[in-house]
C-alpha cells in the first residue's frame, strides 16, 4: 500500500494507514466519525453516486459545487463556502475525486488540487480525497495526490478494486494520527480482523 501511495506522491508511515475492506468501507467509516445529522458534506457536482448514499444514510445534507473541464471550480467552491457559512450551517467535509472523477472523468491539474487545498485549509475543512482511479494513466506519471502536500488536512482513500482486481475488497485510508486512531476502532468494532 506504501509502495502504490508513493506513486501519487505520498510518503507515508504504516502506522497512519487504515486498511479496510474497500475504499467504500473506508467512506463509510470517515463518515460515521465525522458527520452528525444535518452536517453539510460538499462535493462536486456531479459526484460519485454511492458516497452520495452513504453520506445522506448518515443524514448528511450534500452541498454540491460545480464542475468544469478542469474538475472542482476554485471559485464557485469559495461561493458555495461562502453561502452555507451565511447560513449558519456548519460545513464537516470536502469529498473530491480529483484524478479520473467518477462520473465526469476529468482530472484536477495540480494547481487547482493546491488552490483547492487552500481553500479548504482558510476554511477550516478536511478534505476526504477518494483516489480509486489515480494509477490509471497510460502515457504520463499518475498525478500527486492532494495527500502528498497536506497530511494534516486531508484524509486520502484507495483500493485495489480498481486498478489490480475487481473482486479483490482491499482499500485503505491514510488519515492524520489522531483520526487515525478513531479510524482504527471504529474499523475494529465493524469488523474483527480486516
Amino acid at each position: 500500500i506504501l509502495d502504490v501511495m508513493a506513486l501519487v506522491g505520498i510518503h507515508a508511515s504504516p502506522d497512519d494507514v487504515v486498511v479496510t475492506t474497500g475504499s467504500q468501507h473506508a467512506l463509510e467509516l470517515v463518515t460515521k466519525l465525522f458527520v452528525d445529522p444535518g452536517d453539510v458534506i460538499l462535493a462536486e457536482g456531479p459526484s460519485y453516486v454511492t458516497a452520495l448514499t452513504v453520506f445522506r444514510s448518515f443524514q448528511a445534507d450534500v452541498v454540491h459545487s460545480p464542475m468544469d473541464a478542469g474538475g472542482l471550480v476554485p471559485e464557485a467552491l469559495r461561493e458555495t463556502i461562502a453561502r452555507v457559512k451565511a447560513e449558519g450551517r456548519r460545513i464537516k467535509l470536502l469529498y473530491t475525486i480529483p484524478s479520473f472523477h467518477n462520473p465526469m472523468g476529468v482530472t484536477q491539474d495540480w494547481a487547482r488540487r493546491q488552490e483547492i487545498l487552500e481553500i479548504a485549509r482558510s476554511n477550516d475543512i478536511l478534505v476526504l480525497e477518494d483516489d480509486p482511479y489515480g494509477l490509471l494513466y497510460f502515457d504520463q506519471p499518475p498525478a500527486h495526490a492532494m495527500r502528498s502536500v497536506e497530511s494534516e488536512g486531508v484524509i486520502y482513500l484507495g483500493t485495489f478494486s480498481k486498478t489490480i482486481s475487481p473482486g479483490m475488497r482491499v482499500g485503505w485510508a491514510l488519515a492524520p494520527h489522531a483520526i487515525r486512531e478513531k479510524l482504527v476502532l471504529a474499523n475494529e468494532a465493524a469488523v474483527l480482523s480486516p
